[in-house]
């Protein structure tokens, strides 16, 4: 069995190590004049070298060849992750003074020392308050911030940088002549690109994908890490232009039936939409771009992407306050308004006539804590509705999300909800979600409502109306531009998070 990559190139030397010569030239000199600490802390991303810098360092202070990972009697490697009890450490403790059997240190090198216990950090303490002369220890991490104070205050803290694509690509053009594997430019950019900085991410894709072809093409590297092509999210973009929200959701169904993430498609729109913003040519105006950007990078950490992502882009859409104009009739009319240019006049398409399916209802129900002194409510419909979208968006802003995109109907004790879309029907009938439905509801009229679910084919057609007056023009002024933006915001997040 060969030997996989990421391990054949693993640096050995402090020449060897790319992208942290911050690092290994402090280290370095320091071992030249020997001044020599008794721990080490290092602390950066996965796959960026701590585990083999802490390696080197160890050979290099016992002034021993490094040539290939063969086990040191003298040179202990230990996962904290594994062996994060407070018995482990107590163990660590007692053997710490039995002297190096061969070598001047022993080094002891804890990975993942952040998985410790808190017992087990207190343990970890004591040995490094008064530690053997002969006892070196080097620990690292991803995540430094889960470390005591305590811990860092008694290290030499060295952090290590993500390595920078172009480093990546070219380190990767010399492994892949070495290997005689025949690749692309454009596919070893790519590969680094989706290394993300990790040297060990990078090269393992390499390994992964010499067998693709014999020649491998950034196709070959898109098809494989489940890339989407660049043609779907610009049809994405373009819909987002045309305010056209029943293609952008349309298109959101067939990419999440195709197996692609949500979170996916978010990273490589962001990507996409921050590339033509710094080239200047952004394919949606730069009043929206921006918060559509912040937005996009926020979905991947987001309780529900799917859903984070779907608003997000309806909210690119609803850059303006719009409310929905409700048609007497049943045949309702589509209005394709048009993204303007910058210095345009606002001007809606010509409309055309749609068919309409039959409603498909579900009604649930939920139960209801009962509260003292809640007043009967006296506001009309419409502004019952929009009291509870305002206490919902409080606390439940992805429920709200949805609602806002309801068409809302009441009836005596009843309350009907009409979604253009079944997916959005099937997550607000969630007993949860029904469940704080009715709890404000209940609040708001001190009654007990039904909520009843409609899959509405016309929801989807109503004809937004603009608040703003239509004849005023979009000006291009820095000061116009600020205002536009904030009223973005404004029209979408509410007046509170303008504040300060």
């Amino acid at each position: 069995m060969g030997q996989v990559l990421y391990r054949k190139y693993r640096s050995r030397t402090w020449d060897e190590v790319v992208g942290q010569e911050h690092v290994t030239t402090t280290l370095k000199h320091a071992i030249e004049k020997n001044i020599i600490s008794h721990a080490y802390l290092f602390t950066g991303p996965r796959g960026v070298g701590k585990t083999s810098v802490a390696r080197i360092l160890a050979y290099a202070v016992n002034d021993m060849p490094y040539k290939d990972d063969s086990t040191q009697l003298d040179i202990i490697e230990i996962d904290a992750a594994s062996n994060r009890r407070i018995d482990e450490i107590r163990e660590l403790r007692e053997r710490v003074h039995i002297t190096p059997t061969i070598a001047k240190y022993k080094v002891y090198i804890v990975d993942e020392v952040h998985m410790l216990t808190r017992e087990a950090f207190n343990a970890l303490l004591k040995i490094l308050e008064e530690p053997p002369e002969h006892v070196i220890f080097i620990l690292a991490t991803t995540e430094p911030h889960k470390l005591p104070e305590t811990i860092v205050s008694r290290t030499q803290h060295f952090s290590f940088h993500p390595i920078d694509a172009d480093t990546l690509t070219e380190h990767l053009k010399l492994i892949a002549k070495k290997e005689n594997i025949t690749i692309d430019d454009d596919a070893l950019q790519l590969i680094a690109e989706h290394g993300e900085g990790s040297f060990r991410d990078s090269i393992s894709l390499l390994d992964q994908i010499r067998g693709y072809n014999k020649k491998i093409s950034a196709d070959d590297v898109h098809s494989l890490i489940g890339n989407i092509p660049s043609t779907i999210l610009k049809k994405l973009l373009q819909s987002i232009i045309q305010q056209d929200r029943v293609n952008i959701i349309t298109q959101m169904q067939n990419l999440l039936a195709d197996g692609y993430e949500s979170t996916r498609v978010s990273k490589q729109l962001a990507s996409l939409v921050r590339e033509d913003v710094l080239a200047n040519k952004p394919l949606i105006p730069s009043k929206i771009s921006f918060d559509l950007l912040k937005k996009l990078i926020d979905v991947p950490s987001s309780i529900e992407p799917a859903i984070s992502l779907e608003i997000t882009l309806l909210e690119a859409v609803d850059h303006k306050p719009i409310v929905y104009e409700d048609l007497s009739n049943n045949d309702p009319v589509v209005n394709e308004l048009t993204m303007p240019k910058e210095g345009a006049q606002l001007k809606t398409a010509s409309s055309q006539k749609v068919q309409v399916s039959q409603p498909e209802k579900e009604t649930v129900t939920a139960e209801i804590t009962p509260k003292p002194h809640v007043k009967k409510n006296t506001a009309n419909t419409d502004q019952l509705w929009d009291q509870l979208l305002d206490i919902i968006k409080k606390d439940h802003n992805t429920l709200y999300g949805i609602l806002r995109m309801a068409k809302s109907e009441f009836s005596e004790s009843l309350l009907t909800l009409h979604f253009g879309f079944k997916f959005h029907q099937q997550k607000v009938k969630e007993s949860k979600n029904c469940q704080i439905l009715a709890q404000v509801l209940y609040e708001l009229t001190a009654q007990n409502y039904t909520i009843e679910c409609v899959v509405d084919e016309s929801v989807k057609h109503r004809i937004p109306v603009d608040l703003s007056d239509p004849e005023e023009s979009f000006q291009t002024s820095a000061d116009n531009e600020r205002a536009s933006t904030l009223e973005t915001i404004n029209s979408i997040f509410g007046g509170g998070e303008l504040e300060g």
